[in-house]
């Protein structure tokens, strides 16, 4: 069973990866802003958070430290992406499911940024 401060660990990790991961898709974002519209903008953005993502991705020691710090099962299916077949696949698929928990369009809104 899991503790309480465990599951309160968990979280704050979640928390600073989804924050690291949306102020550099934000930023990768800012110079194209003023040229688009919401929708374009939010495409925008998710294509900045895969690139970041997958920036995250590249060394295995990092993708299993984000696995653990995310509390990832990495043998578990992924409903979008399937099973991991490598540890950058699993920090990959537990980095979106984090981006997807929390969701972008809050963050972008308390950012004044739509």
């Amino acid at each position: 069973m899991k503790t309480k401060e465990y599951i309160n660990m968990v979280t704050i990790n979640e928390e600073t990866s989804y924050l690291a991961i949306m102020e550099e898709a934000v930023e990768i974002c800012e110079h194209d802003r003023k040229n688009q519209d919401k929708e374009d903008y939010l495409e925008s953005i998710w294509e900045a958070i895969h690139q970041v993502i997958d920036g995250m991705c590249i060394y295995t020691q990092d993708c299993k430290d984000i696995i653990s710090d995310l509390d990832y099962d990495i043998f578990e299916e992924h409903p979008d992406f399937g099973k991991a077949k490598s540890w950058e696949q699993g920090a990959y698929n537990a980095l979106y499911d984090v981006v997807c928990n929390y969701g972008i369009e809050e963050y972008l809104k308390q950012q004044n940024k739509i």
